[in-house]
Order: C-alpha cells, then structure tokens, then sequence
C-alpha cells in the first residue's frame, strides 16, 4: 500500500469513527427496575431518554421485549405500540411531529429529554427465579442495546408472610402475631415494619 492509499485510509476510518461517535452520544436510554418482586404483584419499568438537543436525529426507535410470562399492565406514555412480547414507541424531532400527525401516522411521540414507563404484572404461579429484561433502540442508522438494569430477582409470593406458597388467614394469623415490630418476618408490603398495613396488604390478596 502506498503512503498516499494509507493517508486516506487512516482518514476514512477516522471520519467513520467520529461520525459513529457523534451518532451514538446523540440519546441516551436507561432502563431502571426494582431489584425484586414478588409473585402475584405488579412493579413498574421506567425508560429514561436523555437527547443532545443541539444535534436531534429526525427519528428514535424504542423497543422492549418483555420477559416471557410476565404481563403488561399498563403503558404510561402515549404513542406505543404493544404486539403482546414487545412494547414499542417512535419518537420524532418536535418540529416535523406536527406534520406526521397532520399525515395520519400514529405511535409518535416528540423526541426531548423524557421518561416513560410500562407496569407488569408477576403471576403467582411464575416458574422463573430471575426474569431477563432486554430491549434496543435506533436512530441515525444505529441499532444499540438499552442500557441499565436488565434482571430482575422474582420472590415469594405476595402476601405469603408465612412462606406455604398461598395466601389464607393463617397469613393474616402469622403477620397479627407479630404486630409492632420490625424485620421482614411477618411483613408483607416490603417496608420492614409490621403493622395493620400488612393486615390490609394480605386481606386484599386473599
């Protein structure tokens, strides 16, 4: 290879590296999740999208894959799309959103700094110990992985202070036995105080 054909490949490469570059810092997503969850309760992902406003891409693809045998609840953010394993969102440049409505298009929301959220829930009779989170979005030619948290430790069941795998009045029992105190024994709502609160948690789960 000449020096010449080297000059320009070494310049290529950069100018592809830089362009990557700029294209990749141009949004942000991360994806946050509690830690744990128990069985039969309901507990919210939330999606923060962080956008350099000085260099936009026109359009941003968000989509997640939900966990096998968990269920979708409830999507906060309008504009998605929910094909019963993905929840799905396309954002655009505020200043062509008008002009897509106006064109018929739906599942759009404005591309800003934002947070949006999807609530599932955990059925009692959920098999797995860890449910895997994982989702991509696009933009600008690119196709990146979300970031943040991606697992999820699934627990007991909700309610079942006293560990038999169902929730009775042997529940109600264990927990009133152990009123006034602090721990996890006997605290059913996850804030390690038993009180008539955890009474109420288990009576509405019976």
């Amino acid at each position: 290879m000449t020096l010449n054909k080297y000059i320009l490949l070494v310049i290529l490469i950069g100018f592809i590296f830089c362009n990557i570059t700029s294209v990749i810092s141009e949004v942000t997503i991360i994806r946050d999740l509690p830690d744990s969850v128990a069985k039969g309760s309901t507990f919210t992902v939330s999606m923060s999208i962080d956008v350099n406003e000085s260099d936009l891409p026109y359009v941003l693809g968000v989509s997640e894959n939900i966990p096998p045998g968990l269920i979708v609840s409830s999507v906060s953010s309008n504009g998605f799309n929910f094909s019963g394993d993905k929840v799905e969102w396309l954002f655009l440049e505020p200043s062509r959103l008008t002009q897509i409505i106006a064109e018929g298009i739906t599942f759009v929301n404005p591309l800003e700094d934002q947070n949006i959220t999807y609530t599932l829930k955990v059925p009692r009779d959920f098999s797995e110990d860890t449910a895997i989170f994982s989702g991509i979005n696009f933009f600008g030619g690119t196709t990146n992985p979300t970031g943040g948290k991606t697992e999820l430790a699934i627990i007991g069941i909700a309610g079942d202070t006293n560990g038999d795998g169902d929730v009775d009045v042997a529940d109600l029992v264990y927990t009133a036995l152990r009123l006034d105190t602090t721990g996890t024994d006997g605290d059913a709502n996850g804030d390690e105080i038993i009180d008539v609160a955890d009474l109420v948690y288990i009576a509405l789960r019976l």
